[in-house]
């Protein structure tokens, strides 16, 4: 590492995670079905957060496209083509 690199190198610590009692009931839950020793808790923990969110996730983005398919069909403006008898000026 030479000087410029030092002086660009920062330390950055890990983030705390906290855990809800359900996330680490579900956790202790998957350890005991899948047989996996208590030494895996926090990857099983970083496992039942990652699923749920992705289920979270999913139920929002389903409810936020259905409220924007609501918005564009009353977004949609109703025009009639110009009539027939409709002289373009040039």
């Amino acid at each position: 590492m030479d000087a410029d690199d030092a002086s660009n190198f920062e330390y950055i610590p890990e983030v705390e995670q906290n855990y809800s009692e359900a996330e680490t009931e579900a956790a202790l839950k998957f350890l005991k079905e899948q047989d996996l020793p208590m030494s895996e808790l926090y990857y099983a923990l970083k496992y039942v957060r990652l699923a749920n969110r992705d289920l979270k996730s999913e139920q929002k983005f389903k409810e936020i496209e259905e409220r924007l398919k609501k918005l564009r069909e009353a977004d949609i403006p109703m025009v009639s083509p110009p009539s027939s008898d409709y002289e373009c000026e040039d």
